[in-house]
């Protein structure tokens, strides 16, 4: 169900807790157990098939993208160079 934005706004900061609460929940995930089970899965793959086999999970993290901008920008603004805190959220 997709709520409309006078939905949302009527919901107030209740809605907005709670969707950054996803969206972190939803990182975390991705980073941890997902990764994790993905190269669980690789190496299973690659020794049944005796032929590496490779997974990604980079278009999931597409579903997080203002929280890679905000990550990014709080290594810049702490002091990293811009080259480093891409390396750091996983974008250079």
């Amino acid at each position: 169900m997709t709520m409309t934005s006078s939905q949302r706004q009527s919901l107030g900061t209740h809605y907005t807790a709670h969707s950054c609460t996803v969206e972190v929940g939803f990182r975390r995930y991705t980073a941890t157990a997902a990764a994790y089970l993905g190269q669980i899965v690789e190496a299973e793959a690659s020794a049944k098939l005796d032929a590496p086999v490779t997974l990604t999970f980079e278009r999931l993290r597409g579903a997080d993208v203002q929280g890679l901008g905000r990550a990014l920008k709080s290594l810049v603004e702490s002091g990293a160079t811009y080259e480093d805190a891409l390396v750091q959220v996983g974008l250079g």
